[in-house]
């Protein structure tokens, strides 16, 4: 569909059974947070309300694509988790049942996009289970899930499977180029999406996500250098509260790029490295590649205890104590 970055059989498959007439009445779009079942979702319900007259469908241009695009079009409506909530409510699935008993507002159709479906909670999903059984003739269900297999059973197989798969950075790269990023930003952005389309986008539209890999990147390097007093200094700027355990989530997969990136320096494959723009230090550590794979492993299980809800600053200091020291001896502390 126009606009959408790559999975092209995802794409083609909807247009031809929404276009020709054949389509489910219901489909389950799944794949990994931001790669793109929202956007195509959406596109999928402008294809139903599309007022041009082409075989290509969504056109873009009309006003009822215009109107999807605002999330304003009466007959295609998207039900999102609330702030603050950890996934889909039953008050949310009552009032999407009544969207679904309405007749079109202004199209033949419906399309109803519910997101998270694998995050809803029991009585959501029993609700919705019933509107599955017997869904309008107009109306098309577009549901969105990370994995089939988190969804309730009985609501996966009354949909149509519709699996996106991480997009290659060359396809996400040359979208960037043609929405104005420039290249060296271009490629960064597309190695570091790790396959998702969505992620770049946002990424190239705020600075800040750079900006704070940047900081991030900076301190792990500088700490390679520094002993063991200043790097439990560094661990204690991590603080216990729900602000710095994001702050440590978020630079330990910053982290864990790079100690990959430097294994891959380390066996030969630069080319393979995620962050382009240190390829130059990476190639100047003095770490041996088994002590570069322990890292990864060692910054994961820092994840996984932050995961677990571990003290932050015993995790932080646990794991910067522990990662290789300066001139690349085995751990900074034994």
């Amino acid at each position: 569909m126009q606009g959408f970055i790559g999975n092209n059989a995802a794409t083609a498959l909807l247009r031809h059974t929404l276009s020709a007439g054949r389509r489910a009445h219901a489909y389950l779009l799944t794949g990994p947070r931001q790669i793109g079942k929202r956007t195509l979702a959406k596109l999928a319900g402008a294809t139903l309300v599309c007022e041009a007259a082409v075989s290509e469908r969504p056109c873009g241009a009309c006003r009822a694509c215009g109107l999807v695009e605002r999330d304003s079009h009466p007959d295609v409506r998207l039900t999102e988790t609330l702030e603050g909530r950890r996934g889909i409510g039953i008050e949310q699935i009552r009032q999407l049942e009544h969207q679904a008993a309405l007749r079109p507002y202004e199209s033949d159709r419906k399309a109803l996009i519910l997101t998270d479906a694998d995050a809803m909670s029991d009585d959501a999903a029993n609700a919705l289970l019933k509107t599955l059984e017997e869904p309008p003739e107009d109306t098309v269900l577009f549901l969105t899930a990370a994995d089939a297999s988190q969804v309730l059973p009985t609501i996966a197989s009354r949909c149509q499977e519709v699996p996106l798969r991480p997009v290659p950075a060359e396809e996400i790269e040359a979208a960037l180029l043609a929405r104005g990023t420039s290249g060296d930003r271009a490629q960064l952005l597309a190695r570091l999406a790790g396959g998702r389309p969505g992620w770049a986008l946002a990424a190239a539209e705020d600075g800040g996500v750079l900006e704070a890999r940047r900081k991030q990147l900076d301190q792990l390097e500088a700490l390679l250098d520094r002993p063991p007093a200043e790097r439990l200094a560094a661990a204690a700027s991590f603080a216990d509260s729900a602000t710095g355990r994001s702050s440590a989530r978020a630079a330990l997969d910053t982290w864990q790029t790079w100690w990959r990136d430097a294994l891959l320096v380390k066996e030969g494959c630069p080319e393979l490295v995620v962050n382009v723009d240190r390829l130059e230090a990476l190639e100047r550590l003095h770490v041996p590649s088994p002590e570069c794979w322990r890292a990864v492993r060692r910054v994961q299980e820092a994840r996984e205890q932050l995961d677990a809800n571990a003290n932050v600053r015993l995790a932080m200091e646990g794991l910067l104590l522990d990662l290789p020291g300066p001139r690349g001896e085995v751990g900074a502390v034994r």
